[in-house]
């Protein structure tokens, strides 16, 4: 009988350790492939550019760095999802740059430092928060992301000549699209008065709001 339970415990521990070794080979073969593919990226992106005249070796000190987030961020074991979402905007921001720096398109494509920078704030609606005050805030920063993408895209077609604005002083309208999102927020936040500090958190996105407004009223009129 003490035979068999001793051959139970064994057998218990045994399955135990494996299940771990199984378990712990996860975040081992995430990193791995994570790390071969920034390989494969590296390696790519280098052939093109050499291929081409000049070649912009000094970009890879750049491009690394990026690739190093980009890689943490899918394969760093037992991280935090929000770890990983600020990892890989991170990595995107860096990669972004030093792509256009070895294509020599920084001069071009300016436009996509305003874009891409955007894109990780502009995530943040998938949170929410479950004080009306701090939703209210991450929802007008997120919503001030959407508008500086629309203004980087903007920029991109005005300069691949695709739409003409003409003397149009365009960019008024991005200012009051931030109003309108800024104030919309504020206006919502005051009519459900809830949260910490509801009042002033209403008071401050409707006076940044209407400020706004004005401002880029003032812009239209010159």
């Amino acid at each position: 009988m003490m035979a068999m339970r001793g051959t139970d415990f064994d057998d218990a521990a045994l399955d135990e350790a494996g299940g771990a070794a199984v378990e712990g080979r996860g975040p081992v073969t995430r990193m791995t492939a994570a790390t071969v593919l920034s390989l494969g990226i590296l390696i790519a992106v280098n052939s093109i550019a050499m291929s081409g005249s000049p070649y912009r070796w000094w970009a890879d000190f750049i491009i690394i760095p990026g690739l190093v987030f980009l890689t943490l961020s899918v394969g760093l074991p037992r991280a935090a999802r929000e770890t990983r979402f600020v990892l890989a905007w991170m990595g995107a921001v860096v990669l972004a740059v030093a792509l256009l720096l070895m294509a020599g398109k920084m001069g071009e494509y300016w436009p996509l430092m305003i874009v891409v920078p955007c894109l990780g704030p502009a995530a943040l609606f998938a949170l929410r928060p479950a004080d009306a005050s701090v939703r209210a805030f991450v929802n007008t920063v997120a919503g001030l992301a959407l508008v500086g993408i629309a203004l980087g895209l903007a920029f991109l077609l005005i300069r691949g000549g695709a739409i003409d604005p003409g003397d149009t002083r365009w960019w008024s309208f991005a200012m009051l699209a931030a109003a309108g999102v800024t104030g919309a927020n504020g206006l919502i936040l005051l009519a459900t008065r809830r949260g910490t500090y509801w009042f002033s958190m209403a008071v401050l996105l409707i006076a940044l709001g209407a400020y706004t407004t004005l401002a880029a009223i003032a812009e239209l009129g010159r």
